[in-house]
């Protein structure tokens, strides 16, 4: 959901008129804080849950380590579709352009 978000954000920018590189620029700012700050904190909540020892342990444990490996990924997900959505924009606006000749 989150990427989406981002994604989103930045096609808003576009249509703005703002620059692929200044748009992600712009959404990565106004937008990734949040969602860094949301996911950091559910990690770090659920790293007692996925260590912990005791009673009852081994049925939380996989829980928590699931839950911590999802939102890992997610992260990463969410850096990864940021970059591919700016990579896949310039290569778009390269082939859009038609080479000059001269004569």
């Amino acid at each position: 959901k989150n990427d989406i978000v981002l994604i989103d954000y930045i096609t808003l920018n576009r249509e703005r008129g703002m620059s692929i590189r200044r748009a992600v620029i712009d959404g990565g700012r106004s937008r990734l804080r949040p969602v860094v700050m949301t996911t950091l904190t559910t990690i770090l909540g659920m790293v007692p849950m996925a260590v912990g020892s005791g009673q009852g342990a081994e049925m939380w444990r996989p829980m928590g380590t699931a839950v911590n490996g999802g939102l890992d990924s997610a992260y990463v997900a969410l850096r990864a579709s940021a970059l591919l959505r700016v990579r896949r924009q310039r290569s778009e606006e390269n082939s859009s352009q038609t080479p000059r000749t001269t004569l």
